[in-house]
């Protein structure tokens, strides 16, 4: 979505599409009148384009607030650009963009920021034996055990790695009842290599099981020792 505009001091006609005689030049001469030397006038396209920003800037600035965005995610902010076609000086290119004129046009709404103070800790998950299931979780991610008592063992990623910090825990807690149905919350595990990873999971422990996906599905579901589904994803290349 795009309309044109005028520059500072440009006449009416002169920014809009018309041909010869749409109005005077700015120098006050009218298109035409250079005996066929017609030379184009600059115009301003104001175009709305997504900046990727991360939240914390985002909200600050007061263009979301944290509960309508999960924390730790980039998210677009749309601004709305002045951007001007490249015009030739003295052989050099001046910018497209006047820097001053769009932050002038950034609305800053500190009053609309709400910082929201709870963070997702970690993942408990049930089981009749948390060593069982949390020694297969503990192989099948490289993670580390950071607290093991009788009934409750947590797992988080390798100290200094990208994960560590970020991604929740999990929490293996010993429960009395058996597992019945089919777990209404699962991990996706995104692998370098889906069926060596899938391998590797079977000798650990897992088997495949079938909720329902379909034959053709990118994604294999297996089960840990008690039973909780997991899937393994198709490859993707880290960056995606």
């Amino acid at each position: 979505m795009s309309n044109f505009t005028r520059q500072p001091g440009e006449p009416a006609a002169a920014a809009g599409c018309g041909g010869p005689g749409a109005g005077p030049l700015p120098d006050g001469r009218v298109d035409g009148e250079r005996g066929g030397d017609r030379k184009a006038t600059p115009i301003t396209r104001r175009v709305v384009v997504p900046v990727m920003i991360p939240l914390a800037t985002a909200t600050a600035l007061g263009f979301c607030s944290v509960d309508q965005v999960p924390a730790g995610i980039r998210v677009p902010l749309w601004t709305d650009a002045l951007l001007r076609p490249p015009a030739r000086r003295a052989g050099r290119v001046e910018p497209r963009a006047d820097r001053a004129e769009v932050d002038r046009q950034l609305p800053v709404r500190p009053d609309n920021v709400r910082a929201m103070s709870l963070r997702i800790q970690c993942l408990c998950i049930d089981c009749n034996d948390p060593n069982l299931v949390a020694s297969f979780w503990e192989a099948a991610l490289g993670w580390r055990r950071t607290y093991e008592v009788a009934n409750e063992i947590v797992l988080e990623p390798p100290a200094g790695s990208p994960e560590d910090g970020i991604a929740a825990d999990l929490v293996f807690v010993r429960v009395p009842e058996p597992r019945t149905v089919k777990n209404r919350l699962h991990l996706d595990l995104r692998p370098a290599d889906q069926a060596q990873e899938v391998d590797r999971l079977l000798a650990l422990g897992a088997r495949r099981v079938s909720v329902g996906q379909p034959a053709e599905a990118p994604w294999i579901v297996l089960a840990d020792p008690e039973g909780n589904e997991l899937c393994i994803r198709e490859e993707r290349p880290a960056a995606q």
